[in-house]
């Protein structure tokens, strides 16, 4: 995968022949390899969404991590989570699932 010239930082992660790596990149003025890349902002996302699952995981009620995750309500948690996790509050909820992880492949509604 080549990427795109930005000036924003970024964090990448690749697989090498001595394991997996991280670092954050950026600006670029020219295009180089590498594995994926998220913006800053996508970073974010993630972690919101992760610190929402593992409390609902906990038992916290939907209503509480919204406002504690500074969501705007509950739908907006709801696309998130499916869009990120993949599961609905009451699946994390629940346990259904296996263990929380990103999904590269999952398919995205927003």
């Amino acid at each position: 995968m080549t990427a795109v010239a930005s000036e924003t930082l970024g964090l990448v992660f690749w697989q090498g022949s001595d394991g997996t790596h991280a670092a954050v990149v950026g600006p670029e003025s020219l295009t180089a390899s590498s594995a994926t890349g998220f913006t800053r902002g996508t970073v974010a996302q993630i972690e919101r969404v992760r610190r929402a699952a593992t409390m609902l995981s906990a038992g916290v009620p939907v209503v509480d991590v919204v406002q504690q995750c500074g969501y705007y309500d509950e739908p907006h948690l709801a696309r998130k989570l499916r869009r990120y996790v993949g599961r609905s509050a009451q699946q994390l909820r629940a346990g259904n699932g296996g263990a929380l992880a990103l999904d590269p492949a999952q398919y995205t509604t927003s």
